[in-house]
């Protein structure tokens, strides 16, 4: 199938101070997948999995310019592959496993003139993802409680990506791990969570923030969310 997607003639404010503004074009993409599913064990066992290509000619990519502290689009083609796969399987009524995995690969197929080089990676684009969850429910009974109780984690990996077009850097890969803890009743829910529960310490985003003739090229970065926990109540109509 085919995807278009046009250039955006916008207002800049820079252009009222001077500053240039770059206009881009039109990209296109096509992509082919094939992919299978299916369920197993009376459909206590599924999965699904899909192999895909993406050839995009003149895909806008974003590039941070530090002297004039604003984002621009450089156009570049690029291909794009890769495979996802998932299954859940559900061992008994209890509980409930879930696996997921993403393998990919992005480069830019030449040069493009400015900043994207042949081989390059396109920006925040994992080399691989993957997460596991799993949900583990106890009646209320059990506890001499009405409802039910739930408990439920997942593990997510977020592989290591590039912050630019131009490839400037390369960001680490990290893991986090949530959890909940939720008593279910009538139309109600009471929980406890905590988000990044080993505290990791990983930076999710980062961009060029400009140059020092000593140490070269300076470079910012949005930290990841730290470790956060709390309870909450929720009603479901």
């Amino acid at each position: 199938r085919g995807a278009k997607a046009g250039g955006f003639p916008f207002f800049n404010q820079s252009a009222a101070f001077g500053i240039p503004v770059t206009a881009y074009e039109d990209s296109q993409t096509w992509s082919y997948e094939t992919g299978l599913k299916g369920q197993a064990f009376d459909g206590r066992l599924s999965f699904t999995s899909a192999l895909f290509f993406n050839e995009t000619s003149d895909e806008q990519l974003f590039l941070f310019n530090p002297l004039v502290g604003q984002f621009q689009v450089e156009n570049a083609d690029t291909e794009t592959y890769g495979l996802e796969a998932e299954i859940q399987f559900t061992p008994s009524d209890a509980l409930t496993l879930n696996a997921g995995i993403s393998l990919l690969e992005t480069e830019a197929v030449e040069d493009n003139g400015a900043s994207v080089r042949e081989g390059n990676q396109t920006p925040y684009a994992p080399d691989v993802s993957a997460h596991l969850e799993a949900e583990y429910s106890v009646l209320g009974d059990a506890l001499g409680l009405p409802g039910e109780v739930l408990l439920y984690g997942r593990l997510a990996h977020v592989g290591s990506r590039q912050i630019d077009p131009a490839n400037s850097l390369e960001l680490d890969s990290y893991q986090v791990a949530n959890f909940r803890l939720t008593y279910r009743f009538d139309h109600y829910d009471v929980y406890g969570f905590i988000d990044n529960a080993f505290d990791e310490d990983f930076v999710q985003s980062g961009f060029r923030a400009g140059f020092n003739p000593t140490t070269g090229t300076v470079f910012g970065g949005v930290p990841g969310e730290p470790q956060l926990y709390g309870v909450g109540f929720r009603v479901r109509y």
